[in-house]
C-alpha cells in the first residue's frame, strides 16, 4: 500500500484529463466513418447514361511485373466500350525483367521505360509523374487519364460507368475495389475486407455527403483539364495517393466514389508483409499531418467544407493509433493497479487516513466504486447485468474486476463487437460481388478481421516511430485472368504496335 502514499492524487486528476482528450480525439476521428456508415441505407448514387462516349488513356506503372501486366491489358481491351477511344500506356519503372517487352506484346500502345538511378526517384509517384507529363505535353487528344496498378483487372463495364460519371461533370473519380484472392487466407480477406469498407461505407458516405473520396492509388480517374490545373503529378509521399488527393481539394477539386465502376485488386497474403506495408502507410500519413493537416483545418473555417475537416481527421488516424497502442494499455493497466492496491479497506484507510471510502475513490479515480459490502469495494452490480456477471466472474475481486471491465468489456463491446457487427452486414449487402467460393472462409475472416485490425494499429504506431522508412515495391504473383475470377468468358486482346519511349 505504500505504492498509493507516493502517488500525488493531482498526478492521477491530470492523467485522467489526459485520457479524457485522447478518447475525445479517438472519438472525433471515428464520428464521420459511423455517420457513413449510418448512410449505407441510403441508395447508391447513380449517374445517368452519357450522352457522349469520351477517349480516355489508360496509365499503369509497372516495376516488375511481366506476371499480372498481361492480364491488365487484356481487361483493359475486352471493356465494353469503342476501342478507339480508350488506350494504354505503360510506364516500366526501373524494371530488373521484362515487364516492357511484355506490355508491347499484350498490346500497350505507349510503353514508357524510366531508368533512374536515384534511390530517392524510386517510388510511384514519379513514374506517375512522366505518364501525366507525357499525356500533357504531347497528347491533347485524350480527355480523361485512368490510373490502374499492373496486378488490377477491370471489370468489363468499367470505363463504361466511368465514362458515365465523366459525362455528368465528375472531376475525379474512383472506383469499386473488389479483390481477387479473398479466399487465399484470413490475412488477404482482411485487407479486402478493407478496401469493401472504404468504398460501400466511406466512399459512399463521402460522396453523399459532398465531401471528397481519398484515392488509393488506382481504379480512378482524373479530367485532363484539372490534371493540367494540378501542374501534372506532384505527389511524391510514401502515400503518393493520398498526398494528390490533399492537393486536389486544396484547389476545390473533390473525388467522388462511382459504385458501379468495378476493378479487382490483388491483395497481400502474408502477416509480415501486410503489417509492413501498414507502417508505411502510417508513417506517410504521418508526414503529411504536419504538412497538410493546419492548411485542412484553416481551410474548413474559412471554406466551410466539409471535405477539409474530413481529410484533417482522416491525417490524425496514424497518430490515434500510435495513442491506442501505447497510451491506452499503459492509463489503464495503471488504473487497474491502483484498483488492486486499494482492495483491502482497513490498510487504505491507514494509508489515507480516511474512513470514507468514496473519498479514496474521488481522490484516485479508481473506478465505478459505489458500494461498501462485507468488507469489499463492490459495484452497484444488479443495475447493470453484464458488470455483475464480470463481478462473479473475477471472485468479487475489485482490481480484477476493474481491469476486465474498464479494459476487456469496452474493447470487446465497443471495438470487436462493432467492427464484427459492420461486416456481417457489409457482406450480406455485397454479396453478390464479393468472390468467396466457401462460406466458412467468409466467417473465419469476419472473426479475425478485427484482431487483425489492431495489429494493423499496431503496425501504424511502428510506422510512425520508425525514423527512416524505405519505400519498397509491391511483390504481386496472382497470374489471374477476368475469366477466373468472374467465371465468364471475356474476349482476349488483340496485340497491337506499341510506341517506345525511354527516358534514362
Amino acid at each position: 500500500m505504500q505504492f498509493l502514499s507516493v502517488i500525488p492524487p493531482v498526478l492521477v486528476k491530470v492523467l485522467d484529463n489526459i485520457n479524457w482528450v485522447v478518447v475525445t480525439i479517438a472519438g472525433a476521428c471515428m464520428a464521420l466513418p459511423m455517420i457513413y456508415w449510418v448512410l449505407m441505407i441510403i441508395p447508391q448514387k447513380k449517374y445517368p447514361e452519357a450522352r457522349v462516349n469520351h477517349r480516355f488513356i489508360v496509365v499503369t506503372c509497372a516495376r516488375n511485373e511481366r506476371n499480372v501486366i498481361g492480364h491488365l491489358i487484356d481487361s483493359i481491351r475486352a471493356q465494353n466500350y469503342p476501342r478507339e477511344l480508350l488506350d494504354i500506356l505503360v510506364v516500366a519503372h526501373n524494371c530488373k525483367d521484362d515487364t516492357a517487352e511484355v506490355a508491347r506484346k499484350a498490346g500497350a500502345d505507349y510503353v514508357l521505360e524510366l531508368n533512374d538511378p536515384d534511390p530517392k526517384h524510386g517510388r510511384k509517384g514519379y513514374a506517375l509523374q512522366l505518364a501525366f507529363r507525357e499525356i500533357l505535353d504531347n497528347h491533347p487528344e485524350y480527355e480523361g487519364i485512368m490510373v490502374m496498378d499492373a496486378d488490377n483487372l477491370m471489370n468489363v463495364d468499367f470505363v463504361k460507368e466511368m465514362n458515365k460519371a465523366f459525362d455528368a461533370g465528375v472531376k475525379v473519380g474512383t472506383g469499386y475495389r473488389n479483390s481477387k484472392n479473398y479466399d487465399d487466407n484470413c490475412i488477404a480477406g482482411s485487407n479486402g475486407m478493407t478496401f469493401l469498407r472504404d468504398c460501400r461505407a466511406n466512399g459512399h458516405g463521402r460522396t453523399r455527403l459532398h465531401s471528397t473520396v481519398p484515392l488509393a492509388g488506382t481504379g480512378f480517374f482524373i479530367r485532363r483539364e484539372i490534371a493540367a490545373d494540378m501542374g501534372g503529378w506532384n505527389a511524391f509521399n510514401l502515400v503518393e495517393d493520398f498526398e494528390y488527393t490533399l492537393q486536389l481539394i486544396d484547389k476545390k477539386h473533390r473525388v467522388q466514389y462511382v459504385p458501379k465502376a468495378e476493378f479487382f485488386d490483388e491483395q497481400p497474403h502474408g502477416l509480415k508483409y501486410s503489417l509492413v506495408r501498414q507502417t508505411r502507410l502510417g508513417k506517410g500519413v504521418f508526414q503529411l499531418l504536419w504538412r497538410y493537416g493546419p492548411k485542412m483545418l484553416f481551410r474548413f473555417f474559412t471554406r466551410f467544407w466539409l471535405a477539409y475537416i474530413d481529410m484533417f481527421l482522416y491525417l490524425l488516424y496514424p497518430f490515434v493509433a500510435l495513442l491506442a497502442t501505447f497510451w491506452f494499455p499503459a492509463y489503464y493497466i495503471f488504473k487497474g493497479v491502483l484498483a488492486f492496491m486499494a482492495v483491502d479497506p482497513t490498510t487504505c484507510m491507514n494509508v489515507f487516513g480516511r474512513t470514507n471510502i468514496f473519498e479514496i475513490n474521488d481522490l484516485y479515480g479508481i473506478g465505478p466504486v459505489s458500494m461498501f459490502k462485507d468488507g469489499l469495494y463492490v459495484m452497484a452490480s444488479d443495475i447493470d447485468p453484464v458488470e455483475k456477471f464480470i463481478w462473479n466472474l473475477t471472485g468479487n475481486h475489485t482490481g480484477w474486476f476493474y481491469v476486465l471491465w474498464s479494459i476487456g468489456y469496452q474493447i470487446i463491446v465497443y471495438v470487436i463487437g462493432l467492427i464484427t457487427i459492420q461486416n456481417i452486414v457489409l457482406l450480406i449487402v455485397e454479396n453478390k460481388r464479393v468472390n468467396y467460393t466457401k462460406w466458412y472462409r467468409a466467417l473465419t475472416m469476419i472473426i479475425l478481421y478485427p484482431w487483425y485490425n489492431l495489429l494493423v494499429a499496431v503496425a501504424l504506431a511502428i510506422g510512425i516511430l520508425t525514423p527512416k522508412l524505405t519505400w519498397r515495391p509491391t511483390i504481386h504473383d496472382r497470374a489471374m485472368s477476368l475469366s477466373d475470377i468472374t467465371g465468364k468468358s471475356v474476349k482476349s486482346a488483340t496485340a497491337a504496335e506499341s510506341t517506345e519511349i525511354k527516358t534514362e
